[in-house]
């Protein structure tokens, strides 16, 4: 059976970009235990809104806004979704991830190379992002992802706003 006749019965219909983040924590020497997020990959899905019963059960456990997301297999979004906590980003938002750049420890000498009055910089500053709370866009992945039918074409899974910890 091809993908089309799998989405034409399935009447699954992948037209919102979502934009998948992974936490990532690791200690630091005299700051602690620190945690970012890093962009594992785009794909496009299906974003359904709650309702009905799903919706009641959400709000019962005080979650304001939730949705059912299907989108295509991918085997390392899965496998991180199974183990890591996960945020998605709704319509690829390039604002609902807060960026912090930062350039390595160095401080910049004033008697390195120039170029049109401006140091030459070897390294792009690193990014470490942090999702905003009050973006519309910031879901987190809540519960378990469902690789419907164990078949390896699409996967399923719920989201709620992101709120922070």
């Amino acid at each position: 059976m091809c993908l089309r006749q799998v989405i034409s019965v399935l009447k699954f219909n992948p037209t919102t970009p979502i934009v998948f983040y992974v936490s990532v924590s690791e200690y630091v020497p005299g700051v602690g235990q620190t945690e970012t997020w890093q962009e594992i990959g785009t794909l496009y899905g299906e974003w359904r809104g709650s309702f009905g019963d799903r919706r009641l059960n959400a709000q019962a456990l005080g979650v304001s806004d939730s949705a059912t997301v299907r989108t295509f297999y991918h085997p390392d979004i899965y496998s991180k979704m199974k183990t890591n906590r996960m945020v998605v980003i709704k319509n690829a938002d390039t604002t609902a991830i807060k960026y912090e750049e930062s350039i390595d420890d160095e401080p910049i000498d004033d008697d390195e190379p120039i170029d049109n009055g401006e140091p030459i910089e070897d390294d792009e500053p690193s990014k470490s992002g942090e999702p905003d709370k009050l973006n519309p866009n910031c879901y987190e992945v809540w519960g378990g992802v469902d690789n419907v039918l164990e078949a390896n074409q699409y996967m399923e899974f719920s989201v709620r706003r992101y709120e922070g910890l």
